[in-house]
């Protein structure tokens, strides 16, 4: 087992629930797609259609460190939330994140601003933002 592949297996062990933290990872549902606006209408029906997919994610929720505010792209109530790289690929999610995309975990719903990944895609960082 290489090292990426061992970075992967750990942050796969320590972010899914009956890893190595049963109880840290929290269920995640996020949004991709488009609403609103970029709806589509259906004149069958005729109603707005949102065309959004639900994928089912687990992950660990995290404040901003108060040095990465900046009150420009990182704002003091923005949070971060850590998937598996694993999990995320599984889901059929990429790091591409769409205007609209959104996150609910918590009982909150959060707009997705960026998703970073490290160098071996052990984890993925959901950058989010209250709507």
């Amino acid at each position: 087992m290489g090292l990426a592949e061992l970075f992967q297996q750990l942050a796969s062990d320590m972010l899914t629930p009956g890893g190595i933290f049963d109880n840290v990872p929290i269920e995640a549902i996020y949004y991709s797609g488009t609403v609103g606006d970029s709806a589509t209408y259906d004149p069958t029906t005729q109603e707005v259609v949102d065309n959004e997919t639900a994928y089912a994610v687990f992950g660990v929720p995290d404040k901003i460190n108060y040095r990465m505010i900046d009150n420009i792209n990182v704002f003091p109530n923005d949070k971060l939330f850590y998937v598996a790289g694993n999990i995320f690929k599984n889901a059929g999610l990429t790091t591409r994140n769409k205007p609209g995309d959104r996150i609910v975990f918590s009982g909150e719903s959060w707009s997705v601003v960026k998703i970073d990944t490290d160098p071996v895609d052990a984890v993925f960082i959901i950058h989010v933002r209250k709507p």
